[in-house]
């Protein structure tokens, strides 16, 4: 895996200001997320969607943490890296 550092030279992350009422959101929105996740029974046919909400929720805690640290992540390997 490549350094965050890598990722603000390619510019695939931006520094900007502050936004707790974003990091907020994508909070509320993870967990809304994971708890959706929770009522689903896992099944062969249904795995997929069970693993790609709880990739997205756990992104979105990540992003949370990027935007109160002053960082958008235009690309999910970044945001993975910080």
């Amino acid at each position: 895996m490549r350094d965050f550092k890598f990722f603000i030279q390619k510019k695939d992350v931006k520094k900007q200001s502050i936004d707790r009422n974003l990091a907020n959101s994508l909070v509320k929105d993870s967990f809304e997320r994971f708890n959706y996740y929770k009522t689903l029974n896992l099944t062969e046919q249904n795995a997929k969607y069970v693993l790609e909400n709880v990739y997205e929720s756990l992104r979105e805690i990540a992003d949370a943490i990027l935007t109160l640290e002053g960082w958008k992540s235009y690309f999910h390997e970044a945001t993975i890296a910080k």
